[in-house]
């Protein structure tokens, strides 16, 4: 059982990281919100999994542009998609990328309000993208 549940935890949390880096690269405010709003519904577990996945993607997005694929640990559908998101983490921006996903795990831990964390986290994340 907990085989299928992590299965099914990976592919829900890699399309909400998808949905994240795709709204926020268009500047889709309303998506953005309505992002917030989805990944806010969710239980405090689910969200720090999320924040977790998040911390993996950037790393894996920075390992991807230095070495290619010699270290990256991806599934087929991640790979698909860094190959084209990969450019957009960047030693400008990667610093900030991990600190706000961390920062956001801290803070989900102590009991933040999770919409108000998760729609700062999505401008946060518009800023970043644009800045690589």
């Amino acid at each position: 059982m907990d085989v299928l549940e992590n299965q099914e935890d990976s592919v829900v949390n890699r399309d909400l990281f998808i949905k994240l880096m795709r709204v926020s690269y268009r500047k889709d405010v309303i998506g953005m919100l309505d992002w917030a709003e989805e990944v806010s519904s969710a239980t405090k577990d689910r969200q720090k999994l999320f924040l977790e996945y998040a911390l993996h993607m950037v790393r894996q997005s920075m390992l991807k542009n230095y070495t290619g694929d010699q270290l990256t640990r991806l599934t087929q559908d991640e790979d698909a998609f860094l190959a084209n998101f990969a450019r957009f983490i960047t030693g400008n921006n990667l610093r900030e990328f991990m600190q706000s996903f961390s920062d956001s795990h801290y803070h989900i831990e102590r009991n933040a309000n999770s919409k108000i964390l998760f729609t700062n986290i999505s401008f946060q994340v518009m800023r970043y993208i644009h800045a690589a």
